[in-house]
């Protein structure tokens, strides 16, 4: 027979101290020559265990794969025992039948099996179900261990995470002696660089994860001997080992599901960076990702694109190139996507649209004194519109009290059990609870609005706020020309014959005064102005439709008036029924001005 033997070790330490190794393969060898066998190759394993189900045993795969195919070079795959093959009992079952199926025979050296089908059936099942058990307890006590050594500050193994090393400690172990993890000095400076840019960028341009490994790249640093990849930075942003905390036992090695967060081990070690730092990025990058940013079109490098607007169909224009790439043109998108003849717009040259729009923005926008004016309307407006507001303030708080006490009521009642909570209460406390969260909803709102969204400036910061716009705008392929067009500009329309820019004069407040002359950074999407945030926001009860900051000013006084003369209404007592001989005489009931009132 042509006979294949594979020989196997479960770890690097049985590897490097030889156990088993050469005398599984010494016995085999001597049965196959006493036996007049052939053996074909010998597979040897080292370091592999036999448990996991993932790929860890490439010379088992390619082993099996030669013997389930059309040419089957051997027909006896001998092992020294049966858990060197598999240790889970129901895959090497499959396995196994599979092979039988194919004319391979699985031959146990160490474990005859008898010769009845019935019988070496049992055996072979009860000897895996017994190898699987132990390697199962086997397991758990080296996790148990390994645990135990987490805990007392010792480091288990493995590749250390980037930006620390492992230093042998004098304590004996298992596998040698105990060892620790210490800062690695040139490691470390690369974490802090990566942090930095992701706090603060490079020359006033915001930097991500991909640029982030650009940056390294260019400059020749390496991730121990390899060029940076964006899963490399994310894992030094996303490991909390670099403030001093590290976490170990986080998922199953077995089926790579999460642990719960008890089962988590934290060990202490030296800190790379200050915990405040790591919190301060991981939110910025939180608040950057595109799911939980209001323009999404903010995000692309071209500098028009999410701002443009057709004047003909109102939809979007897009980057198209001619000539094979030579010519780049914003064009329409219903003509780009939907058919040519769908919009008659025409095509705007890519450069000399640009150039057009960011003189516009440079000569009528950028000017001290009309963002000075800007702001102080703004401030004015905002003062004006905030007036009725504490008014609305004490009615809502005031229903928001009564319906609380309400609630509150009810709940009492059914605790004690002198209601019974049918379909009906049930139904009633729901649209008592809508209500209590509607009123608090709008209270929140309400309660923003009376700050100020933006902070007061003096002349010398809006000139150089200025100054930078215009020295950042007068090149569109500065970091920060993208950045600060969006913080200016919000729609610009086009059609043949004109360019209209609008903007947004809270916008432009928002972006002088959080602007930064030490970063350089401004904020491209600002709208805390607003009194509910997200990206379609939604009116609040009291203003009945989506206003601007300048319009709600206008109205909200009328609308408020409208509000308390709602209120008034709905607060009314019912009319009084007619008396009847048993009632006692009845007062006249209270004006409807009365401060006595009732709410449903």
């Amino acid at each position: 027979m042509k006979i294949a033997l594979y020989s196997r070790v479960s770890t690097e330490r049985q590897v490097e101290q030889g156990i088993s190794m050469e005398d599984q393969e010494a016995a085999m060898v001597k049965w196959v020559r006493e036996n007049g066998h052939a053996i074909v190759e010998v597979f040897r394993e080292p370091g592999a265990s036999a448990y996991s189900l993932e790929k860890r045993r490439p010379v088992f795969d390619r082993m099996i794969s030669a013997a389930l195919s059309p040419e089957k070079p051997f027909d006896v795959i001998l092992v020294h025992m049966q858990n060197r093959f598999y240790r889970r009992n129901a895959d090497r079952e499959i396995l196994e039948r599979q092979l039988e199926k194919n004319g391979v025979k699985l031959m146990i050296f160490g474990q005859p099996r008898s010769e009845g089908k019935t019988t070496a059936f049992i055996e072979r099942n009860f000897t895996g179900l017994f190898d699987e058990a132990h390697s199962m307890a086997l397991g758990e006590k080296v996790a148990q261990c390994m645990k135990a050594n987490a805990v007392a500050g010792y480091y288990n193994g493995a590749r250390p995470p980037y930006g620390y090393k492992t230093v042998a400690t004098d304590i004996p172990a298992r596998s040698g002696v105990k060892k620790l993890l210490a800062v690695d000095d040139d490691e470390a400076e690369t974490v802090r660089l990566i942090f930095r840019l992701a706090r603060f960028g490079d020359a006033g341009m915001v930097m991500g994860m991909k640029r982030i490994a650009e940056y390294l790249n260019a400059r020749g640093i390496l991730h121990r001997g390899v060029k940076w990849t964006i899963g490399h930075v994310e894992k030094v942003i996303e490991n909390p080992v670099c403030t001093g905390t590290l976490i170990t036992f986080r998922r199953n090695s077995q089926t790579n599901q999460p642990h719960p967060r008890e089962n988590w081990v934290e060990t202490k070690v030296p800190p790379i960076l200050k915990e405040q730092e790591f919190k301060a990025v991981h939110g910025m990058l939180t608040k950057r990702r595109p799911p939980n940013t209001e323009n999404r079109a903010a995000q692309v490098p071209t500098l028009l694109t999410g701002l443009l607007v057709c004047g003909y169909c109102k939809k979007g224009l897009m980057l198209v190139t001619g000539k094979s790439g030579r010519y780049k043109y914003y064009r329409c998108a219903s003509r780009q996507k939907v058919s040519p003849t769908e919009c008659c717009c025409p095509n705007f040259p890519k450069e000399a649209l640009e150039k057009q729009v960011l003189e516009a923005v440079v000569e009528r926008v950028l000017c001290p004194t009309r963002v000075s004016s800007i702001l102080g309307e703004l401030e004015d407006i905002w003062k004006k519109a905030k007036k009725p507001d504490p008014k609305r303030i004490q009615i809502l708080q005031t229903r928001s009290a009564a319906l609380r006490a309400s609630l509150g009521s009810i709940y009492g009642q059914l605790d004690k059990r002198t209601l019974d909570l049918d379909v009906t209460l049930q139904e009633y406390i729901r649209a008592k609870q809508r209500e209590r969260e509607t009123v608090d909803s709008e209270l929140e709102a309400l309660k923003a609005r009376q700050h100020l969204p933006f902070k007061k400036v003096g002349r010398a910061h809006i000139e150089k706020f200025v100054a930078a716009a215009k020295r950042e705008l007068c090149d569109p392929q500065r970091p920060l020309a993208r950045q600060l067009l969006r913080a200016l500009v919000t729609d610009i329309r086009v059609d043949g014959a004109k360019c209209r820019i609008l903007g947004n004069r809270a916008q432009l407040a928002s972006a002088v005064t959080h602007w930064n002359s030490d970063s350089g950074e401004v904020p491209s999407d600002v709208s805390d102005w607003r009194a509910r945030l997200g990206s379609n926001q939604q009116p609040l009860p009291s203003e009945g439709s989506t206003l601007s900051i300048e319009l709600r000013a206008l109205q909200h006084e009328s609308a408020t008036k409208a509000a308390l003369k709602r209120d008034r209404e709905d607060t009314r007592f019912p009319a009084p029924r007619p008396p009847t001989a048993l009632d006692r005489p009845r007062q006249r009931p209270r004006p409807a001005t009365s401060r006595r009132r009732r709410y449903g």
